[in-house]
């Protein structure tokens, strides 16, 4: 129950921050489209994604409760408990040992409070080849998956594509492979883009 509720309300929150850059003016012409309801459902689905993204990383390493801090982290702040500072302070504690939910959660965030993540341990032309191989095998009945998956890398590598604009394209790709996710994570050159 909490959950839906801080999808909502995040949600909700998102649809805020985003129409703080336009003019009121604007936000009435935004609202009466139909497209920006699309666009609100689309907000609200990756909102989702995400969370439960967050969810099955934690639950890989049996981390339940560290889900648990984050969803009250962000309820906290949704209700106005906590500032954006404090958010931003537990989100980057909880989180520093994932490199793509902080790539992720970033997506929510304002440049000037995007967290770096820390690299965790250098990755080999070796390691790079054993998890492109375990991709492969994991979606060998899905080349589809795979193909968006070697698509996404190869955008990312020559800059057509920033990792923070990739990020939904990669939950897409790992949904419910929340160890491949998290292991996607260790190849990122830096999470704040």
């Amino acid at each position: 129950m909490v959950v839906l509720y801080a999808h909502q309300v995040f949600a909700k929150k998102l649809q805020a921050m985003a129409s703080s850059t336009s003019s009121p003016d604007d936000n009435k012409k935004k609202m009466k489209t139909s497209a920006a309801a699309s666009t609100n459902q689309e907000h609200l689905a990756y909102v989702k994604s995400y969370l439960k993204a967050v969810r099955g990383v934690f639950q890989c390493y049996g981390e339940q409760t560290k889900f648990d801090e984050f969803i009250k982290l962000l309820v906290d702040y949704l209700n106005r408990r906590i500032g954006i500072k404090r958010l931003v302070k537990g989100a980057s504690e909880l989180l520093e040992c994932y490199p793509v939910l902080i790539l992720g959660f970033n997506s929510f965030l304002p440049k000037r409070y995007e967290i770096t993540a820390k690299k965790l341990e250098p990755v080999g032309l070796i390691h790079a080849l054993a998890f492109t191989k375990k991709v492969e095998e994991r979606f060998r009945n899905d080349t589809e998956r795979y193909e968006s998956f070697l698509d996404i890398l190869k955008r990312i590598r020559f800059g057509k594509k920033s990792l923070h604009d990739s990020f939904k394209k990669i939950l897409d790709v790992f949904h419910d492979n929340y160890d491949l996710l998290d292991e996607f994570g260790n190849f990122l050159p830096n999470t704040k883009t």
